[in-house]
């Protein structure tokens, strides 16, 4: 009997068949990677990639979701504490989906988590999609602003492609934008998604919030972030995904493209 989603994972997670990569996100000041977004990935080669990504949203509406979730945290924190042994001021970018948001009890997963593994809240970014307020916006504005105070910063994921992009800058406490690789990849090749981009720029600015770029993979669309003034950047431009071990060599230096 093939097993189900939930099960398999499950399955995963117990055996440690699951393992995280990161992709590094480079500050276009100084040209160093600063943080890491924590990205799933499947350590049994029999696998096809993308099955534990594929895996994790078919098991969204169980509880093995919740555990994949605590792994996925505190395995993140713990490989981040390492890199900030050498490389102090960086940190460690965590996806929260929608339903792992609506927990009763994330803050007390949060801080258990930062107490075991002795990471510092204001070295965590938390993304966060804009679904995750369309359920119960007074509740999502209680827990952002929770999250807030405890030191963390929230980054908006995907901003443009949900219904309530505008109201998330106007309620709740945003740090930064995440502008997705769909307005990106042709940025330089589309008036209307560098008119989109360049918008989202002013704004975000305006309004004192950081802007992150998504999917950059070739230097014209680096060039045309820049001139947008652009301050992050994550894309295949300068990195692929990659182990926990091979950050400790990526951070902190300057980087040129790959």
């Amino acid at each position: 009997m093939t097993q189900s989603a939930p099960a398999r994972l499950k399955e995963a997670i117990e055996n440690q068949e699951l393992a995280l990569h990161y992709q590094p996100i480079v500050d276009l000041r100084t040209r160093k990677a600063v943080t890491a977004e924590a990205l799933l990935r499947w350590k049994n080669p029999a696998e096809h990639e993308g099955k534990a990504h594929e895996l994790s949203g078919e098991s969204e509406k169980s509880q093995t979701m919740f555990q994949l979730g605590d792994w996925t945290m505190r395995t993140a924190c713990e490989d981040a504490v390492r890199w900030q042994r050498i490389h102090p001021g960086v940190k460690v970018n965590l996806n929260l989906s929608a339903r792992e948001f609506q927990r009763e009890d994330l803050i007390d997963r949060l801080a258990r988590v930062f107490g075991d593994t002795g990471i510092e809240p204001h070295r965590v970014n938390l993304e966060i999609t804009e679904s995750a307020s369309i359920s119960d916006p007074e509740h999502a504005a209680k827990i952002l602003w929770e999250l807030k105070e405890r030191g963390l910063e929230l980054w908006l994921d995907d901003f443009g492609t949900g219904h309530s992009s505008l109201q998330w800058l106007k309620t709740f406490p945003i740090d930064g934008l995440k502008i997705p690789d769909a307005f990106v990849c042709d940025i330089s090749t589309d008036p209307k998604c560098h008119v989109i981009v360049g918008a989202i720029m002013t704004m975000a600015h305006a309004l004192d919030l950081a802007v992150v770029a998504e999917g950059v993979e070739t230097e014209k669309q680096l060039q045309t972030l820049v001139e947008h003034g652009c301050d992050l950047i994550q894309g295949y431009y300068f990195f692929k995904p990659m182990p926990a071990e091979e950050m400790i060599e990526v951070l902190g230096s300057r980087q040129q493209a790959t």
